[in-house]
């Protein structure tokens, strides 16, 4: 019990005398738990600012990808419309030509009237896709008539 007592008066005299220590270390603890509550803050708030900001980018490229992928669909779209009308354009040219060369030399006859009247038909097929305009044509093809000389 005296090594108790003893040890209980030691234990005391040490705190009283270190009494300023321990009150700078305990005062030193609560600033370095406040320090690092500040500096857990500023770690929350440069992630939660940081993500933010990479949620802003992920939008803003969705919707630059959406816009993309919109105008390739858009492209297909032309692309194969003008594929059409071009294949349309080589047949029609390819039917004229196919009827000049089987008539080449036929004059006057039922074949030649027939051919005439389909390579006519399919001209004005292909003028009217290319020129849509009744104005237009009809100024085309007056312009047309002045490269042959006048009868």
């Amino acid at each position: 019990m005296a090594v108790t007592q003893t040890f209980m008066f030691l234990l005391a005299a040490f705190g009283t005398a270190n009494y300023d220590s321990i009150q700078r270390l305990n005062l030193q603890a609560k600033a370095t738990s406040f320090e690092l509550e500040r500096f857990h803050e500023n770690v929350d708030s440069i992630a939660s600012k940081a993500i933010e900001d990479l949620q802003g980018q992920i939008a803003s490229q969705k919707e630059e990808l959406q816009r993309i992928s919109n105008d390739a669909t858009q492209t297909k779209r032309d692309i194969q419309y003008i594929h059409s009308n071009a294949s349309a354009l080589a047949l029609l040219l390819t039917k004229v030509t196919w009827l000049q060369l089987s008539t080449k030399n036929e004059f006057g006859g039922d074949t030649d009237a027939a051919a005439r009247k389909h390579i006519t038909n399919e001209l004005n097929n292909i003028l009217l896709n290319i020129i849509p305009q009744q104005k237009d044509r009809d100024q085309w093809i007056q312009e047309m008539y002045k490269l042959l000389p006048q009868q």
